[in-house]
């Protein structure tokens, strides 16, 4: 069925880590890493996706409010993308200095791969992340 929708989901729970190519190369794909005694995914770089199967957002609003955790955080964006990682359901500005950043997403009732998509961060930790209503 795939996991609730409505909890808080640490970034080492991803079972997809790519570049911007889609490839999981040594050097530029992201990977999991130990940070202040937490298991976080590093080395996010533009075009960096991390993925999570299988969320069920049976019974939940279309329109959710998605928190992001991020250390080491740059300007840029999340894309927030589910299923084929190109249908986009919502986007996640980021600043300099910042550690939460909430965005709002519109996901449709059922079961869905979720994927992240990063821009404009260099060399960022994703820590977790958790929807709630909007």
């Amino acid at each position: 069925g795939g996991l609730p929708w409505a909890q808080a989901y640490m970034a080492n729970t991803a079972c997809v880590l790519v570049d911007w190519h889609g490839r999981c190369s040594k050097h530029r794909a992201p990977y999991f890493a130990l940070q202040n005694n937490q298991q976080v995914v590093t080395n996010l770089r533009a075009g960096s996706q991390v993925g999570f199967k299988y969320l069920d957002f049976t019974g939940a609003s279309k329109k959710q409010r998605i928190t992001v955790e991020l250390t080491n955080s740059r300007p840029g964006e999340i894309r927030v993308l589910v299923d084929d990682e190109k249908q986009l359901v919502g986007t996640i500005k980021t600043t300099s200095g910042q550690r939460r950043f909430v965005g709002t997403t519109r996901i449709p009732a059922g079961r869905h791969a979720l994927y992240f998509a990063f821009s404009g961060l260099k060399r960022a930790q994703f820590v977790a992340f958790r929807f709630g209503p909007a």
